[in-house]
């Protein structure tokens, strides 16, 4: 069965992966289709590991969730 989603990358990759685009649309010679392209495709990451981030973000939030609601508990036993 063909994969239809490709492995979503990690945070860590998409780093990497836009640090080397940046270099690439540093470089002197580099043509406006390329420019064009790895600037597309920066976009396209940087998407990525916002929504990345947002997620991780959620997850604290409802692991503080829990932690708080378990300290309020464990206080009210006392």
């Amino acid at each position: 069965m063909e994969q239809t989603k490709q492995k979503e990358k990690s945070l860590e990759q998409n780093m990497r992966a836009l640090e080397e685009i940046s270099k690439t649309l540093e470089k002197p010679d580099i043509s406006l289709d390329v420019a064009m392209k790895e600037f597309e495709r920066a976009v396209k990451i940087t998407k990525e590991c916002y929504e990345q981030v947002k997620k991780a973000e959620g997850k604290i939030l409802e692991l503080k969730k829990d932690v708080d609601t378990f300290v309020e508990v464990k206080a009210q036993e006392e």
